[in-house]
C-alpha cells in the first residue's frame, strides 16, 4: 500500500496514516467534494477510501446531524505528520461548516491556519527527523 502511495487504512473508527514524506495529490479540491457529497451515512466509507477527510466527514456529520460533541485525536511519533494531518482536518472541517463555499471556507481556514506560524514560532525546533518539529502540544477547540 505505502509503495503504491495508500497512506491512509481503517482500523475501525480510526484512520491510520503514514507520513509519506512527499507530496501526494490527496488533498485536491475536487478530493474533497468528493467526501462533500458522499452520504451523509456509513455506507460513504464503502465506496470512497481511507483518508483523513473520512475522520472529519464522521465527526462533522454525527455533532450537525446527531447532535453530538466530536474529538478528534491525533497522535504518532516525532515527523509522523500530524501538524500536517490537523491543518488537513481543520480545512476540511471548515469547508464542510460553510457549505462548500469556497470564499467563505478559505477565510476561516485562513484565520485558522495562519495561528500557525506564530505558534511554530516559539514552540518549534530543528530535529535529526524533521526541520520544524512541534516542540509542545496542541489544543483546539472549535465551536459550530
Amino acid at each position: 500500500r505505502y509503495d503504491n502511495d495508500a497512506i491512509y487504512t481503517t482500523i475501525g473508527d480510526i484512520v491510520l496514516s503514514i507520513n509519506p514524506f512527499k507530496r501526494l495529490p490527496l488533498y485536491e479540491d475536487a478530493t474533497m467534494a468528493q467526501y462533500d457529497a458522499s452520504p451523509d451515512n456509513k455506507f460513504f466509507e464503502d465506496v470512497l477510501p481511507p483518508h483523513l477527510y473520512t475522520i472529519g466527514k464522521r465527526a462533522f456529520v454525527d455533532m450537525t446531524r446527531h447532535n453530538r460533541d466530536q474529538a478528534i485525536l491525533i497522535s504518532g511519533e516525532s515527523g509522523a505528520g500530524k501538524t500536517e494531518a490537523t491543518k488537513i482536518i481543520m480545512s476540511y472541517l471548515a469547508n464542510m461548516s460553510n457549505g462548500g463555499n469556497s470564499s467563505a471556507q478559505n477565510s476561516i481556514e485562513t484565520q485558522v491556519l495562519q495561528t500557525n506560524p506564530v505558534l511554530e514560532a516559539f514552540g518549534n525546533a530543528r530535529t535529526v527527523r524533521n526541520d520544524n518539529s512541534s516542540r509542545f502540544g496542541k489544543f483546539i477547540e472549535g465551536m459550530h
